[in-house]
């Protein structure tokens, strides 16, 4: 054969029995039965190659399998030895004790026998937009595009056959396949649906470049191909029912044999509040939404005419940090303030705008959120913030009667990390208070999600733009207060549109302890006082929660006269918005650990009931040719998923780096079956960059997990009844986007980024430190610290020296922010206050206070965990106050300090209760 060759699979092997002699003894039932055989076999003993096979798929021919020794099965072991003592040995494999033998047997040849099949030749769509709002086009305007709105997947067929280039030229030849698509009647049976969107729902033809698993793409093997096509609507006028489901059917032509596929779609007509979902700056990505966007700001910088700092409470301290009760009580007012101008303005306040001074794309520093309490950069209290953007479209009120969006809310809520299952069901990720007519406290709570090993663990968490009622101590979490500037009346304006703006302050990167990591039995909302118990000890949200620099946001449109449906998600409903997003830096030059580009993320495990199983389906959009991917995923085994793609591909390029790790070239796109099992698997995706990148280059990577779903067609006005009993022995099925997430890797300098890697690494030491062994973080958190120490030496620094630090903390770059005051209070700082080289903590329990003769106080004592105790100095009442409150009520702290002058503290924070007893 020319071209690729490959070699044949050694599947088993035998061991020959040295000098052995085969002999009948003469008895009259083996010479019957028998031929007289007396030869020897060779001495000594040797291996044989006893089963072999040769996947020629992988350079276009077939299959073949071999064997050398099974034939024995056949003519001795399968019908039993007839002259052996009566038993298993004379009856052979029909006796109980044989069953399991032959059990085995059979299944060798089926399995061998499908493996040498050929591979069928199938054709699927894999739908990314399935449901489409009628004000959502308007919002858009017509012609309104949806780019890569589905996929239509051709499986098993080789490239020659669908004129793609076997050098890699991917792009579509005029000999290829021709697709067409119609649109069936829909459920409703309105023949004018049907003739408008045939009118105004345009497909139009593929052009440009076919998603393959290699590129370039294995000669004559055959594989897997997706074709990416958009939707574009020019009209309204097929938006006539509240809910109308259509069926969309694919042909196309291979050859001269046509393949069809369907799948449904849904439009809506909904006159009531709404998000578009979908971003005109990212492609009308569904995981981007242009209504959801994110802020970081320092607590003294003026944005949309306000700081924080203007909502300090009178008398606030100036000692870092910030307490809680003060930053809580000012970042809530700042945001209820910027929601209500913007709402009053319609999008602009004090000079800035929703539109232009709020980032889509968070690829300015003001949308990147902070992770630490302080902004390293500045050496001021970082606030993080969101905003969601509410739009309807209806007619003006000008009755008692008329419609207006009366108590209209919004949720929000984050993932402990990337994510690509953002699901709607109220019994797990979207909890919430009940809906009570008349009753303003609906609030969300915490979501709860059974893991792998059946214990209830936290997945959601709300954010307010009030108080936590829990901010003083474990509370029931059912009693939070209502979210006051998050319940809105919206009133519609007759031909326009009315935005209205909600928001949350952020508080995840905050020091004070809030929740456990997981959710006592029956005792979700703490509601019989389970928090802070033994196993449920309440932590910061960075340590019982964050699991990643980044974290998915979903804002849920809240409005009791309109429900989301169950199972919605971002892309299905006009209710939920969703921003998820990671950065991730790397350099140019840089050494191998430099260029690992490592993010941590989460995807559901397939459902145990699937007929078949999910897939991770990875576009790598720009990343450079010559970078590989790693999956790594402790709850799976690789030999388990290299099994599934043996299965389902004809050709595929995963390999098993380890035990739970998948290792790929970057392509196209790159599918990874995902075993079946129960709840959220976390996971760690690792880019390993090629040299040659160059700084300001930007690269853009998307995760979409793809999942089977399946409905009866829709059906005319013609005896319904009897056409959906026909039609539902063959439901259409097809693969649907469950979710996805997008990963951007910026290209700088090691210079640039040593210092921001090194307080990450600081951070998630200290983050590691409080996940518990048993959580299904713990391994990715371990890798993942691996990691970001290997990328801190590449950048040049020395991770030994990193300690594990709540705030980020690290050798010769401390945070010591500049004091604030609050309006008319405090001192303006000390010229060149905050610039100390060095600084060192300690962590524990004030077990006593100090005065000296004069009954003045003079310092107070720290014990640490490991019984060591700290001397420290200071005649300052304001320390000697939060030393009381540390004292009385035994809260832990940490002494920020010097190390050439120990007992002088630096600064007091205050932590709460320890995992530890002392």
């Amino acid at each position: 054969m020319a071209g690729l060759q490959t070699l044949p699979i050694l599947l088993a092997t035998g061991q020959t029995i040295g000098g052995h002699t085969s002999q009948t003894d003469g008895s009259a039932c083996e010479q019957n039965n028998f031929y007289n055989e007396k030869v020897a076999t060779r001495s000594p003993g040797f291996t044989i190659n006893t089963l072999n096979a040769y996947d020629g798929q992988t350079v276009g021919v077939g299959r073949v399998v071999t064997d050398s020794s099974f034939h024995h099965y056949i003519d001795l072991n399968l019908i039993g030895d007839p002259c052996a003592p009566p038993g298993p040995k004379q009856l052979g494999f029909t006796t109980s004790a044989g069953a399991a033998y032959l059990d085995d047997f059979t299944a060798f040849y089926i399995n061998g026998i499908s493996w040498l099949a050929r591979r069928p030749k199938t054709c699927s769509l894999i739908v990314q937009n399935s449901t489409f709002g009628k004000d959502e086009v308007v919002s858009i305007g017509t012609p309104a595009n949806f780019p890569s709105a589905f996929w239509v997947v051709m499986d098993g067929f080789l490239p020659s056959e669908l004129s793609i280039d076997s050098n890699g030229n991917v792009t579509h030849a005029t000999s290829a396949p021709k697709i067409s698509f119609t649109v069936d009647a829909p459920a409703s049976g309105n023949p004018a649906i049907v003739t408008a969107l045939n009118n105004q729902l345009q497909i139009p033809a593929f052009s440009g470049a076919v998603l393959t698993e290699a590129l370039p793409p294995p000669p004559n093997a055959p594989q897997r191909f997706l074709y990416p096509f958009a939707m574009t609507f020019t009209g309204t006028d097929g938006f006539v029912m509240p809910t109308e489901l259509l069926t969309l059917k694919a042909t196309i032509t291979v050859n001269g044999k046509p393949y069809t596929t369907s799948a449904q779609l849904e439009l809506t007509t909904s006159a009531n509040p709404y998000v578009n979902h979908v971003d005109a700056g990212n492609d009308y990505t569904p995981w981007l939404s242009t209504d959801l966007r994110v802020f970081s700001v320092d607590d003294d910088k003026q944005f949309f005419g306000k700081s924080v700092s203007d909502f300090y409470p009178p008398g606030a301290t100036t000692i870092y940090p910030v307490s809680a009760q003060n930053a809580s009580k000012a970042a809530t007012a700042y945001i209820a303030y910027v929601i209500q101008q913007l709402t009053q303005n319609q999008g602009s306040a004090g000079g800035d705008t929703y539109e232009n001074s709020l980032s889509e794309l968070e690829d300015v520093s003001q949308s990147l959120l902070e992770y630490l309490q302080v902004n390293p950069r500045s050496k001021k209290a970082a606030f993080n913030f969101a905003i969601c953007r509410v739009r309807i479209r209806g007619t003006t009120p000008t009755g008692p009667n008329t419609t207006q969006a009366t108590n209209c809310r919004v949720f929000f809520r984050a993932f402990q990390a990337q994510n690509t299952v953002s699901t709607y069901n109220t019994s797990t990720t979207y909890r919430e208070t009940p809906i009570v007519p008349s009753y303003g406290r609906r609030v969300p709570l915490l979501g709860v999600q059974v893991d792998a090993m059946g214990r209830n663990e936290y997945i959601t968490l709300p954010f307010f733009a009030v108080d936590r009622v829990n901010l003083n101590g474990p509370a029931d979490l059912t009693t939070q207060p209502a979210d006051t500037p998050n319940v809105q009346t919206i009133a519609p304006q007759t031909g326009k549109e009315i935005d209205t703006f909600y928001g949350v302050w952020l508080d995840m990167n905050q020091p004070t302890d809030l929740f456990p990591q997981y959710a006592p039995p029956g005792d979700f909302d703490n509601q019989n006082n389970s928090f802070n118990t033994s196993g449920y000890t309440t932590q910061s949200i960075n340590a019982a929660f964050n699991r990643a620099p980044h974290q998915c946001l979903v804002a849920e449109v809240a409005f009791d006269d309109v429900p989301i449906p169950a199972s919605a998600d971002s892309t299905t409903s006009d209710k939920l918005a969703q921003r998820n997003l990671a950065y991730i830096d790397g350099p140019n030059p840089g050494v191998i650990d430099s260029r690992r580009m490592p993010h941590p993320f989460q995807i559901q495990a397939t459902s145990r009931m699937a007929k078949h199983v999910d897939e991770l389906m990875i576009t790598w959009g720009n990343t450079p040719a010559g970078s590989t991917a790693s999956l790594y995923l402790p709850g799976v085994s690789a030999t388990d998923v290299l099994a599934l793609a043996d299965q389902m591909y004809g050709y595929h390029p995963l390999t098993a780096l380890d035990q739970h790790t998948i290792e790929a070239p970057v392509a196209p796109v790159t599918f990874v079956p995902i075993p079946k099992g129960t709840g959220l698997l976390a996971g760690l995706l690792t880019v390993n960059l090629p040299s040659g990148i160059v700084r300001g280059d930007q690269y853009s990577l998307v995760v979409r997990q793809v999942s089977d779903a399946s409905a009866v067609p829709a059906q005319d006005n013609k005896d319904r009844q009897a056409v959906a009993k026909a039609r539902s022995l063959l439901p259409l099925l097809w693969r649907r986007m469950l979710g996805a997430f997008q990963i951007n890797i910026q290209i700088s300098t090691k210079q640039q980024l040593l210092e921001p890697e090194e307080r990450r690494l600081a951070l998630f030491r200290w983050i590691a430190q409080n996940v518990l062994p048993y959580s299904r973080w713990y391994p990715v958190m371990q890798r993942y610290i691996e990691q970001l120490a290997g990328r801190v030496e590449g950048f040049g620094g020395n991770p030994v020296n990193i300690l594990p630090s709540q705030s980020g903390s690290i050798p010769g770059h401390p945070i010591h922010p500049q004091p604030t005051p609050s309006p008319g209070h405090g001192h303006a700082p000390t010229p060149g206050h905050g610039k100390i080289e060095h600084r060192h903590e300690t962590t524990g329990k004030v077990v006593g206070i100090m005065y000296d003769h004069f009954g003045d106080f003079d310092g107070f004592i720290v014990q640490t965990r490991h019984d060591e105790e700290h001397h420290f100095h200071s005649r300052e009442p304001q320390i000697l106050d939060l030393v009381h409150r540390a004292f009385d009520e035994r809260i832990r702290i940490t002494v920020v300090h010097d190390p050439h002058r120990h007992n002088a503290p630096l600064s007091v924070i205050l932590r709460g209760p320890p995992p530890w007893n002392v």
